[in-house]
């Protein structure tokens, strides 16, 4: 039986009186607690921070918990993108308050900490945001993932989404080193410090049509960016070749 270990906390992206997009958090309590995902804000390597006028970034260690906000079978675009997402590896054990479908506000609760949501629900808004798909699980082999489907309104927003989070990675290259997938044409974040769970995060996002896509990649001691980019390549040929949702 695979036990109930949490993501730590501290993914959850913190406001900062300056210029800074954010800082990444890596630290937080153990999946015993409702972990916390990275967030379209500028990113950092420990705490993410966000700006309300630029968009944040993803943070590398835990994710907050949001229970799902909308019903698939009531929303057709969410019931369409979840059937696109990544599903859950056999043996897996799934965390069921980092999946589901969420509207704006629940995206921005689950993704961003609390001094950075007023900020940034005016941003995604403004981009288009239509619905997110997400999905968390712990392998059987101990690394854990958190894999984020945002639909826009139209490829603008998902590009604006991609564009601000990437930019703020490479304005703060003391949170962590940027890598390029050019075989998927993604931008990733690697993050060599560690969580109180010992996990090291590589983070890849991409974006494909009016889609945005955010996968993080959490692994014992050192960063896997061959490991997030096949997960990427993997997220990419659901979304081209996507399967039928499932009838209400």
């Amino acid at each position: 039986m695979i036990p109930d270990v949490r993501i730590p906390m501290s993914l959850r992206i913190t406001a900062v009186a300056v210029a800074l997009a954010g800082a990444l958090t890596a630290c937080g309590p153990d999946r015993s607690a409702s972990p916390v995902v990275a967030s379209s804000a500028a990113p950092s390597v420990s705490a993410t921070a966000a700006q309300p006028s630029a968009p944040s970034a993803p943070s590398t260690s835990a994710s907050a918990s949001a229970t799902p906000s909308i019903d698939p079978s009531s929303n057709p675009a969410g019931a369409a993108l979840t059937a696109s997402l990544l599903p859950l590896p056999a043996g897996a054990h799934e965390w069921p308050d980092q999946t589901g479908l969420q509207d704006v506000d629940g995206f921005v609760k689950l993704l961003y900490a609390p001094s950075a949501q007023q900020g940034e629900l005016p941003i995604m808004t403004r981009r288009g945001f239509v619905v997110a798909a997400t999905r968390a699980w712990r392998a059987q082999d101990g690394t854990q993932v958190h894999a984020y489907l945002v639909k826009f309104t139209a490829p603008t927003g998902a590009a604006s989404w991609y564009d601000g989070m990437t930019a703020s990675w490479r304005d703060n290259p003391d949170e962590g080193t940027v890598f390029e997938d050019s075989a998927d044409q993604a931008t990733g974040l690697s993050v060599t410090k560690l969580d109180k769970l010992g996990n090291a995060g590589a983070i890849l996002m991409a974006h494909q049509g009016d889609t945005g896509i955010y996968l993080h990649y959490f692994t014992a001691a050192t960063p896997d960016q061959a490991g997030v980019s096949a997960l990427m390549h993997q997220q990419l040929n659901l979304l081209a070749h996507p399967a039928a949702p499932p009838a209400a």
